[in-house]
């Protein structure tokens, strides 16, 4: 059985370990609690039993457990400059905490495979299906909390729209990191394109019921009023969140 106490313990007790006062790390920390939440809501809406709920539980609390290193390593949380800070994870998992989140095999297994795959651009192959399906609980919660949490202004002066990204979110496709600049904007259009990438009905009804992708949606509108663009993508998003919503729920 999974003991969620002496996980969340353990976990506070090693970002102890680390500088508290730093803002990044403090984020993190506190992300990492949201994303817990998010998984176990997940879970429990999808009816999964008890101990899947504490799985999908700490799964979420560790996922990012490997940003804590990357930062103070590396000062960055960009995976391009620095380490994949998923692979970092499971490699602390593995060496640190494996035995205290679980003494079962298969679980083991589920863990790391969905830490593995929580931030890639898309989920390995010849997974079994507990696997897939924890790794989609947690890489719905993990980009629900970046799109509730982050980027709520546009910062940027002189911001531009990034050509690529507009494209992939008309064809219905995630950002790729190679076109992935600096700014404000683009990090709310790679967190628009997340859309494209959900797989639960908790997700998108959440995303719908707080107005998330609209909020997102007037920052672009308001720092770039005439672009036509603008409008073509908005249209894309709002009507792939209402048929995705009419979809999951038949």
């Amino acid at each position: 059985m999974i003991d969620v106490s002496n996980c969340r313990k353990k976990f506070i007790e090693y970002v102890k370990t680390f500088d508290m006062k730093e803002p990044a790390i403090m984020g993190k920390f506190h992300h990492s609690f949201r994303v817990m939440n998010y998984a176990y809501e997940i879970a429990k809406s999808l009816h999964l039993n008890e101990e899947d709920q504490k799985l999908a539980s700490i799964i979420g609390l560790y996922h990012d457990i490997g940003r804590f290193t990357q930062w103070t390593e590396y000062g960055t949380y960009e995976d391009q400059k620095s380490i994949d800070h998923a692979d970092l994870g499971v490699k602390l998992i593995q060496d640190q905490f494996i035995t205290i989140l679980s003494d079962n095999i298969e679980i083991q297994n589920i863990i790391c495979k969905s830490i593995q795959n929580h931030s890639k651009l898309y989920m390995e192959e010849h997974m079994n299906e507990k696997e897939i399906l924890f790794s989609k609980i947690i890489r719905d919660a993990d980009k629900l909390d970046i799109m509730i949490e982050q980027n709520n202004k546009i910062l940027t002066k002189n911001p531009t729209l990034n050509t690529h990204f507009i494209s992939s979110i008309l064809k219905h496709q995630l950002c790729q990191n190679q076109y992935m600049r600096n700014c404000d904007e683009d990090s709310i259009l790679r967190q628009l394109a997340f859309l494209f990438d959900l797989n639960f009905l908790y997700t998108y009804r959440w995303l719908q019921n707080k107005k998330i992708i609209e909020k997102k949606l007037k920052l672009l509108e308001t720092n770039f009023p005439q672009e036509k663009q603008i409008s073509m993508i908005k249209e894309t998003l709002l009507n792939y969140l209402q048929e995705k919503c009419k979809a999951v729920e038949q």
